[in-house]
């Protein structure tokens, strides 16, 4: 009995994993829509985006399911998932292969992850008791409003991003960077900014490339899927891997009981609150957002930053792939080679191109484990271990941005990224979920002194909190030495973050069932004090969850409401409110008289043009047109104004630097073009000109931004 309970266990939390993550991918999916609702609003884009959410979540869950039924235990190579990175990595090569086969196979790949979804859904209402799926349903709503609140309230994603663009260019400009990025890599084959040609541009835009390869799928432009895709596709694999990775440790814990015993087995995950409750606490936070902000705990920018958030969903699945891996290898230790040698290289240049932090924290974890446990010796896991350092040395080389290091500062996150009236508390709050997590495993140790403790450091009971203690210490360290521009310092340090939080997830099993071991029995005498404190404690931290949730719906709202009404005023009708601001005539008609609509139409129109004369083409924009280099208006922002142009029209610009008035930035991959050293001239404009730069740089034809003086542009091209 106690096996068929502990498969039972096994089964749900893999299943809660692809559910919850599929049914908050419909959640957002539905949110989208509504969000533009009287805008042009295809359901197409929406459906395959949503189906490749359920692709990457639900066939792992049904191939792995299908293919371990001969095994006792889930294998490695089987695994859910490592079978999510393998569909990431297939739906990636089917955007790839859309545009040159002209074979789209977004519509099949979206049919099959909906027909494995209902699979899973089945398969787990079956299994689930009535009370965890409606604690299930509780927490989507929660999460499905908070991510979106969060994804959506800002400049960054909006579903309205073309409109907002269109209104002043009222939006930040790290989209513009990604999109020209992936829109360079789609037309020319090469990561760049494309502001002055497409010279390579060291950065971590792996990200981009899988947007730029997912937008064919869906069949929308780079930015509208910017704004679709990272919160209805990617957000719930990460929140799925987080739920797998917790599942598949306290997996590992059940494994490691001995036969005899009690056949006490913990509780699945969605029947466990205190597991609910550190995912809650991990993702949305337990105090006020303002008050997390203040300590450097950026929760929001998880969901803000797309490269950090997919990033984060590989470095998450290969944690939990690495747990069963680990448990198995006695089982089948053929399968070292096979991952040291493929499977750890291959993971480690996928980090290292989403995001530099991710790569190095994995190598870091993977070599204290391969050091702390004797592995080194061998050699398999000696070769393993260096070429994990060459490739990833080699993969450091080509996305570092040099321009982030800043120089020595001690202790700079914490002095300018956070509020000096904290900084007593920085390291306890910041490194919160890994310390709560290693003094959890010395209190289940029962290491009551120092001496204890490094009796158990030496006979290594107490490596899984190792890891999370190195992964904490090597991420804290670079913001506390290096100025890393503009925060960056965070994307280091959070990762401990997402190591811990599935670990202590997983310690809610083992508190339930050494509770039930103790012999604690119902009635309301058996209730022990310290529960009582607990729920207290509850009330206060749950109603602030809840307006960390609520302040994030009520921003995209007020986004979404505020530019509606600003349509409204535009084509002179006056608002009455917010459920009166989505009438498609009245929108339309405003959106035409927005300030900068006419130029991004115009810039929009040239994102059609076949990818073969993109390839030989460049487009000008003149330093006359002040609308577009003065689009964003304040004057600090003027380095970023020429990314609208390859962001918006798909097209590498040339001679695309800003006026030498502007104070040009080092960030954003600006320093690999030659800086402006004096006004441009008559003469730089002429069409002989022109074709002269174009030429020098490869290429044979050139696309001109011109306004025509009534509002209006043309778009002219000249061959070279």
């Amino acid at each position: 009995m106690s096996g068929a309970l502990t498969n039972r266990a096994e089964e749900i939390d893999r299943l809660t994993a692809a559910v919850f993550g599929s049914l908050l991918s419909f959640g957002l999916a539905a949110i989208y829509f509504l969000l533009r609702i009287g805008f042009a609003d295809p359901l197409r884009p929406i459906v395959v985006t949503l189906g490749l959410a359920l692709f990457v979540i639900c066939v792992p869950s049904v191939l792995s399911d299908w293919l371990n039924r001969r095994h006792d235990r889930q294998k490695w190579w089987l695994s859910q998932s490592l079978l999510g990175i393998l569909c990431i990595a297939l739906s990636a090569l089917a955007g790839a292969i859309a545009y040159p086969t002209h074979v789209n196979l977004g519509v099949p790949i979206a049919i099959a992850g909906a027909a494995s979804f209902v699979v899973v859904l089945f398969r787990w209402i079956r299994r689930s008791r009535a009370i965890s799926l409606l604690v299930v349903a509780v927490m989507l709503v929660m999460f499905t409003a908070w991510v979106a609140g969060v994804a959506w309230g800002t400049r960054f994603k909006t579903p309205l991003f073309w409109e907002l663009l269109s209104d002043r260019g009222n939006v930040h400009h790290d989209p513009l960077y990604y999109a020209s990025m992936a829109n360079s890599m789609r037309a020319y084959g090469v990561p760049s900014s494309g502001l002055d040609g497409v010279p390579y541009t060291p950065y971590h835009y792996g990200s981009a490339w899988l947007n730029s390869e997912w937008v064919d799928l869906a069949g929308v432009d780079v930015l509208t899927f910017y704004s679709l895709g990272p919160t209805v596709l990617v957000a719930p694999v990460f929140f799925a891997a987080l739920l797998l990775f917790a599942g598949e440790a306290r997996v590992a814990w059940r494994k490691k009981r001995p036969d005899d015993e009690p056949a006490s087995i913990p509780k699945p995950i969605q029947e466990d609150w205190i597991a609910w409750l550190a995912f809650v606490g991990a993702t949305i936070g337990f105090v006020p957002t303002a008050a997390l902000d203040a300590v450097g705990v950026w929760n929001r920018h998880l969901l803000i930053s797309e490269s950090y958030l997919t990033g984060l969903c590989v470095f998450v699945l290969g944690a939990a792939m690495s747990v069963v891996w680990w448990t198995g290898r006695k089982e089948n230790a053929r399968g070292d080679a096979w991952f040291m040698l493929l499977v750890v290289p291959v993971l480690l240049i996928s980090l290292g191109f989403l995001k530099v932090s991710l790569m190095l924290l994995a190598l870091v974890a993977l070599l204290w484990t391969v050091l702390r446990t004797g592995l080194l010796r061998s050699r398999l896991f000696l070769i393993g271990s260096i070429a994990a350092l060459v490739v990833s040395a080699i993969t450091f080389k080509l996305v570092w941005v040099a321009a982030q290091n800043q120089g020595i500062a001690p202790f700079n996150y914490m002095r300018y990224y956070n509020d000096d009236r904290w900084w007593p508390y920085f390291f306890l709050v910041h490194l919160f979920w890994s310390l709560l997590y290693v003094t959890i495993r010395i209190r289940e140790e029962n290491l009551p002194a120092m001496s204890d403790l490094f009796s158990a450091l030496r006979v290594g009971r107490l490596l899984d909190a190792e890891i999370v203690a190195v992964v904490a210490v090597c991420g804290f360290i670079p913001g506390e030495l290096i100025n890393i521009h503009g925060g960056s310092a965070f994307y280091f340090s959070d990762v401990q973050r997402w190591v811990a939080a599935p670990l202590v997830m997983a310690v809610a099993a083992r508190w339930t069932w050494e509770r039930s071991r103790a012999g604690h029995q119902g009635g309301i005498q058996s209730i022990r004090l310290s529960t009582i404190a607990a729920v207290l404690i509850a009330i206060p931290v749950g109603i602030t969850i809840l307006f960390n949730v609520g302040r994030a719906v009520r921003g995209a709202e007020i986004m979404n409401v505020g530019l509606r009404e600003a349509f409204y005023s535009y084509a002179g009708v006056e608002s009455f409110g917010a459920a009166h601001v989505h009438d498609p005539q009245v929108l339309a008609a405003g959106l035409q008289k927005a300030p900068d609509y006419e130029m991004i139409s115009a810039l929009r129109a040239l994102d059609a043009e076949p990818r073969e004369l993109k390839r030989k083409t460049l487009l000008f924009v003149p330093q006359s047109d002040s609308s577009f280099w003065n689009i964003f208006g304040e004057p600090l922002r003027c380095s970023f104004a020429p990314m609208v142009g390859p962001a918006t029209s798909g097209l590498a610009l040339l001679d695309g630097m800003p006026p030498t008035s502007c104070n040009r930035s080092d960030q954003y991959g600006l320093t690999a073009y030659p800086r402006r050293t004096k006004p441009q001239t008559p003469e730089d404009v002429t069409p002989a000109a022109l074709c002269t730069k174009a030429r020098r740089k490869g290429f044979k034809r050139v696309i001109v931004l011109e306004p025509t003086g009534n509002g209006r542009y043309t778009t002219p091209a000249i061959d070279c």
